[in-house]
C-alpha cells in the first residue's frame, strides 16, 4: 500500500517482486511529466512553457541520476501487476495529481482491478473525507485477496 509518490513506487515496483500479492495505490500519478506540468501550471507557467520545462527537468534529473526516468512511470508498469489485484484510490478534487491519471492507470491495468474515486476529496484526503468507507474498502480488499480459503488471519507477533 502506498500513498502519492509511494503509490507510484508501489505500482512501478510490484511487478518486480513475486512476494507482492496485492497493491493498494492511493493518489498515484501515471507519468512524472504530467505532475511536473501540473505543478508548473499551478505556479503560473503557461502550458507550452510548462511542458518544455517539465521535459527539461526530467532529462536533467535523468542525466544526474544516470537513468531514463520515464522508464519508471507507473503507467508503464501497472499492466504487469496482474494477476495480482490492484485497488486505485483517488480524490476527484485532487489539484496535485489529476483524477485522469487514476483513470489512465485503471485502463492500463488488467483484472483484477478496482478504481474508487471520491469526488469531493483532494490529494491524499479520501481517508479524511470518507474515513469509515476508506477503512472498509481497504480492509475489505485485503481480506478478499489476501486471506486464503476463508481462513482467519492470525497474529504471529509474540511480543
Amino acid at each position: 500500500m502506498g500513498f502519492s509518490m509511494g503509490a507510484a513506487v508501489a505500482i512501478a515496483t510490484a511487478p518486480l517482486s513475486p512476494a507482492v500479492r496485492a497493491v493498494v495505490a492511493d493518489s498515484a500519478f501515471a507519468e512524472l511529466r504530467t505532475i511536473l506540468v501540473t505543478y508548473l501550471r499551478h505556479h503560473g507557467i503557461p502550458r507550452p512553457l510548462a511542458a518544455a520545462l517539465a521535459s527539461l527537468i526530467i532529462r536533467a534529473a535523468g542525466l544526474r541520476l544516470k537513468a531514463h526516468l520515464p522508464d519508471a512511470d507507473p503507467l508503464r508498469w501497472v499492466g504487469r501487476i496482474a494477476p495480482r489485484p490492484l485497488l486505485l484510490i483517488h480524490g476527484g478534487h485532487d489539484r496535485d495529481i489529476p483524477v485522469s491519471d487514476a483513470r489512465r492507470l485503471y485502463e492500463a491495468a488488467h483484472e483484477p482491478k478496482e478504481l474508487w474515486v471520491v469526488p469531493q476529496a483532494e490529494h491524499r484526503c479520501v481517508d479524511k473525507v470518507s474515513p469509515q468507507e476508506y477503512m472498509s474498502k481497504v480492509l475489505g480488499f485485503f481480506d478478499r485477496w489476501l486471506v486464503r480459503d476463508g481462513a482467519t488471519p492470525r497474529c504471529t507477533d509474540t511480543r
